[in-house]
Parts: structure tokens; sequence; C-alpha cells
């Protein structure tokens, strides 16, 4: 291994890749009750699979399953 090899191994270990991939999701509803890690927001997505995606494009927890309104603070 020469100088450069052994500079972008490090480099690549280092860096932490998160791949995201949305799926298309079925329309049977499901709730599930999410909250944004930035934000507080509370949000009902219709299904895990709606849940899963949405945590591609922002920080939403898990909170339980089920309508947020029935979800235990």
């Amino acid at each position: 291994m020469n100088l450069l090899s052994v500079l972008v191994l490090i480099f690549v270990k280092s860096v932490i890749i998160e791949l995201c991939v949305t799926a298309p999701c079925t329309k049977i509803y499901d709730p599930v009750c999410a909250q944004n890690r930035n934000t507080s927001e509370r949000r009902t997505f219709g299904n895990y699979c709606m849940l899963k995606n949405a945590q591609c494009k922002q920080k939403w927890i898990e909170i339980c399953f089920g309508e947020c309104e029935d979800c235990i603070k």
C-alpha cells in the first residue's frame, strides 16, 4: 500500500455514509406517531413505511403505534 491508498482508506473509514432509499408504500392505514427530533413537532404517519420514507428527509423518532392523540406524552 502506498501513502495515498492509506490516506484514502482512513478517509473512507472516517466518513459516515447514510443511505436512504424511499420505497413505495401500501395504502393500508396503520398509523404511527412520530416526533421531529429538531422541532419537537408530532405527526401521525399513515403507516410505518411512510414514517421510514419521511426519516430520509428529516429526523423523525417513532413514539408509538397509533394516532398521536392516543399516545401517552
